[in-house]
């Protein structure tokens, strides 16, 4: 994010050539070329053979390498020509030339020097020692100061800057005229050098040195002029490209940035604005001219500004993203802030959320709205439940008096009138039952229950509906152990609950309840052979007043509280309920408990 502005009015060099991805003419001179490359590459894999194996050279210091190799294969060469030449004519005698093979030999073991050490100091700096040092003894086994020879010594300051460092070139230098200010002593002083070659020869020889002195300066000059302007070449081209690419990256940044839906804008160290998008220009109501380089505190003021500066400073002192909504007055707005760093400031993003709080506001008001119904409703129902009751239970009783005392169809009215305010007590106890279950005033008592007795229990006191209805009512034990911590009254409900349910849908057959578990876990199953639960209903099963039959046809009475009842008193102990149904078939409800 470094000065978005700039690289916004950054504009391309018209020097540079374009970027593309397109492959380049060839030249006309690239056919003359590719054979010469591949010779040349040959050359350099033959010498890379002697350099350190694992890549352990740069680029400079593998240059340096294959200088140091070629160089002791050319000196070693030159040695062995002239101990040739100086054999043929006669003029050496053996001892000379025998040190002057030692030493060429001495100068091939410095590449294998290179590849024990994987440096070229201590083998570049052994090389123009020994180069020295058999030009010197050359010099001084022939015509001395005259001889030659000596014009070698303008190589060894140059080998010394190339393989080893500049500051080693000079020290070689000042070497090479110590040797030849010794020479001079020798020469004033009057020592008698030997003088085997005759001026006709030291003048064959002045030429034929000058003229391979030469050939290795200038060998030096390519490797290291030729190379050097190369490799800044090719790195001017990786440049110009790179730069390129970066245009072409900021662009399509500065694009993005420019696009998207919300307002960015980004700040340095001292909170001004460096970059600003155009919608953070239609949000806070100013232009990009007047933004950049204003600080943040000039426009967002007083509260906000404290807020949002907080987190910038959180954010950049952190290394943290940070978040908060704030409301803007003078756009009575509300803002999602989030503040991001980077290495330079901070990048900060601009949401309008004012609709978004709005509608969280109504979220709000609606649910207390919604709180206050049920609450309104709870007390509706508690409050109406002595006024309801107490003229049922009148009725109740007036009804069983008038079927003990009248006899015929008057007594058939009474029973009747006694089933119908029953039908009344059951729906209004179930109808305050899930209101105070919706409450949360209804708290569980947990004791051990022995939940086998309990079914049992059950299931005497609705043995007359399955007697009524031609059913059988059977309870099985599947465990020894049929205890576990519940509430009894809970229990009693849960199980009523089922078993009536299952009755008042079968038809034929009869329902049987199973008592099971394990050392951790007590389950009941109510099975019943009825006419089972259609698949689209299933959802719905334990939703209030929800009943698979509805409207004036439907086939079995029934308040549509009792699954939705059960299933709160099963939560409310910390258990589950599942319902396998199939049509025909019946229904098979399993009621999970804990035991402890």
């Amino acid at each position: 994010m470094n000065s978005l502005r700039e690289r916004r009015t950054a504009r391309p060099n018209p020097t540079s050539a374009p970027a593309s991805d397109s492959p380049a003419e060839p030249s006309p001179g690239a056919s003359s070329e590719a054979p010469r490359t591949a010779r040349f590459r040959v050359f350099l894999d033959v010498v890379d053979l002697f350099l350190p194996e694992g890549g352990a050279l740069d680029v400079d210091m593998r240059r340096r390498a294959r200088l140091l190799v070629v160089t002791s294969f050319v000196l070693f060469g030159v040695g062995v020509f002239f101990g040739c030449v100086m054999s043929l004519l006669g003029l050496y005698p053996a001892s000379s030339l025998w040190v002057m093979f030692l030493g060429g030999t001495l100068l091939l073991l410095n590449p294998l020097l290179l590849r024990i050490t994987g440096s070229v100091t201590i083998p570049g700096f052994l090389l123009c020692v020994e180069a020295m040092g058999i030009i010197a003894f050359q010099a001084f086994q022939d015509a001395g100061l005259e001889d030659p020879t000596l014009l070698w010594n303008l190589v060894v300051p140059w080998l010394a800057a190339f393989l080893v460092g500049p500051v080693f070139g000079f020290v070689f230098a000042g070497l090479v005229t110590l040797v030849t200010a010794g020479f001079y002593v020798l020469e004033v002083s009057g020592y008698p050098f030997p003088n085997f070659s005759s001026p006709r020869d030291a003048w064959l020889f002045y030429l034929l040195c000058a003229s391979t002195v030469a050939l290795v300066i200038g060998y030096l000059g390519w490797l290291y002029e030729g190379q050097t302007l190369k490799n800044l070449r090719e790195a001017h081209n990786d440049l110009r490209k790179a730069h390129a690419a970066l245009q072409a990256s900021n662009q399509r940044i500065e694009r993005i940035l420019e696009s998207i839906t919300d307002g960015f804008f980004a700040l340095d160290r001292s909170w001004r604005f460096t970059y600003v998008n155009p919608q953070a220009e239609r949000i806070l109501g100013f232009s990009r001219e007047d933004l950049l380089e204003r600080p943040v505190q000039d426009v967002f003021i007083g509260r906000v500004g404290e807020h949002i500066l907080e987190q910038c400073w959180n954010a950049a002192r952190h290394g943290r993203a940070g978040q908060l909504d704030v409301y803007y007055p003078p756009l009575e707005r509300w803002f999602s802030v989030s503040i991001y760093p980077y290495g330079e400031g901070v990048s900060v993003y601009l949401s309008d959320i004012t609709e978004r709080k709005a509608y969280e506001a109504q979220l709000v008001e609606a649910r207390n709205r919604a709180e206050e119904l049920a609450r309104l409703k709870s007390a509706f129902l508690t409050n109406m439940s002595h006024e309801i009751r107490t003229p049922l239970a009148g009725i109740i009783g007036l009804a069983d008096t008038l079927s003990r005392e009248v006899e015929g169809e008057h007594r058939e009215f009474a029973h009747l009138i006694d089933q119908s305010a029953q039908r009344l007590m059951d729906t209004l106890c179930s109808i305050l039952d899930l209101a105070q279950l919706e409450s949360g005033n209804v708290v569980s008592h947990l004791e051990p229950v022995d939940v086998l007795r309990e079914a049992h229990e059950v299931a005497r006191l609705l043995t007359p509906v399955a007697q009524e209805r031609g059913l059988t009512l059977r309870v099985q034990a599947d465990t020894p152990d049929t205890t576990a911590m519940l509430d009894v009254s809970f229990l009693h409900r849960i199980l009523h609950n089922l078993v009536g349910n299952a009755l008042k849908f079968t038809e034929q057959g009869g329902v049987t309840v199973q008592v099971g578990g394990n050392p951790s876990t007590l389950w009941i199953r109510v099975i019943d052979t009825g006419i089972g639960i259609p698949a689209e209903f299933m959802p719905h099963l334990f939703e209030e007043f929800r009943q698979a039959s509805t409207g004036l046809r439907r086939s079995h009475e029934g308040s549509g509280l009792g699954l939705a009842i059960t299933k709160r008193l099963v939560t409310q102990l910390r258990g589950t309920i599942d319902v396998e149904s199939h049509i025909p078939g019946g229904t098979v409800v399993t009621v999970r408990f804990p035991r402890s």
